[in-house]
């Protein structure tokens, strides 16, 4: 005997599970319509929709215990949105696109066949709104990571002519006379390529920290003093002579030479930037009983309490209206927390205008021999 199906008691699921093909083709059709890069497409990705689909279907079913398709949809919408991503041909607003698409489909074919009730409608509404969600969120973190890893490629392969004009223009050198006035210009080539150089170390170093992984440093008994005195007769030759330096005539502990010479040249170089160019700039150290100091001042325009908290963040870049030409990376700080967190110091800012604005960093002399980090 063949039991008579009632029209009344079929719900939503039954309709989109009887016409999942139809929506499918036709959701494909609107996309090439209505998606304008998408007309010249050979193809559409179907990849995860059908699954999709199959989740709102579940989620609609009465005789299921789900209530909602959003439970089940995040690895489903997630391989959505990689799959967009990885093809090049896709862009984030035809990914959201396509999810709005879909949902006008689903409500024009239930509202032929069945009445929806509110519940139907906002599981409906619901799972969408999460596709859309978790697919550009992933698409988002795939396009970010490729560009990174472009980046960081063409970084690495764009310090290799440097290394050789840098090694050219010391071997140069090293064939002028003292008095030679050539001599001026080489060792600025030279300056300029290395700072180039360190640019580009600071871009591949910031790549590193975003992906999660610790910047490598060799730790080694060294002087802070003379870190400093380097880095500031550096600094006067890119800036002229802005910087004051008070410092004992020594200060030692087992820390990175390398890593404390790029705190005090990304400090320094900020507050070049950014602080007024008609008072000095003073880079101070002191030696406490368990910890060193290091300080950079400079006055101007003060950074808003509400910029400070984002001033670490990697490509943040505050910019104040009078020096908008100054526009960077915004990596210089994110590398200084760096260096301090693998010191395990600590770094602190404080900015008025009348006091002006000062970076300290507070670093364990660190006598023993620590554990290398990275």
């Amino acid at each position: 005997m063949v039991l008579a199906i009632s029209s009344e008691n079929l719900g939503p699921s039954f309709y989109l599970r009887r016409g999942k093909e139809e929506i499918l083709k036709d959701w494909a059709a609107r996309v090439r319509n209505e998606c304008l890069d998408a007309k010249e497409k050979n193809h559409i990705l179907y990849n995860s929709v059908p699954s999709f689909l199959d989740r709102i279907v579940e989620a609609l079913d009465p005789s299921t215990s789900s209530s909602s398709a959003c439970d089940v949809d995040a690895s489903v919408c997630k391989e959505h949105g990689q799959q967009r991503a990885t093809a090049t041909d896709y862009t984030l607003k035809e990914v959201i696109l396509e999810y709005g698409i879909l949902q006008e489909i689903i409500f024009e074919v239930l509202q032929k066949e069945t009445p929806l009730s509110q519940k139907d409608s906002a599981i409906i509404r619901k799972s969408i709104h999460q596709g859309i969600a978790e697919s550009a969120s992933e698409y988002a973190h795939i396009q970010d990571s490729i560009k990174e890893q472009f980046i960081a490629l063409l970084t690495h392969d764009l310090r290799n002519p440097l290394t050789s004009t840098s090694a050219n223009a010391q071997i140069l050198l090293s064939r002028l006379d003292s008095t030679d006035q050539r001599g001026l210009l080489v060792r600025k080539i030279i300056r300029g390529t290395q700072r180039m150089d360190n640019l580009l170390q600071d871009l591949l170093d910031v790549f590193q920290i975003r992906a999660g992984r610790s910047l490598p440093f060799q730790f080694e008994l060294c002087d802070l003093s003379t870190i400093a005195k380097d880095a500031v007769e550096d600094l006067t030759a890119i800036y002229g002579a802005r910087f004051t330096l008070k410092s004992p005539p020594q200060l030692k502990g087992r820390w990175s030479p390398s890593g404390l010479r790029r705190v005090i040249e990304n400090l320094a170089n900020n507050a070049a930037k950014y602080g007024n160019v008609e008072t000095p700039i003073t880079i101070s150290l002191f030696r406490y009983k368990h910890e060193a100091e290091i300080s950079v001042h400079n006055y101007g325009d003060p950074i808003p309490a509400s910029a400070q908290d984002s001033l670490f963040q990697p490509f943040y870049r505050f910019q104040f209206s009078k020096v908008l030409q100054n526009k960077g990376w915004g990596l210089g700080l994110t590398l200084v927390q760096e260096v301090t967190r693998a010191h395990h110091g600590r770094i602190s800012l404080e900015s008025t205008r009348e006091k002006g604005t000062t970076f300290t960093i507070r670093l364990p002399l660190n006598l023993k021999q620590p554990q290398d980090v990275g």
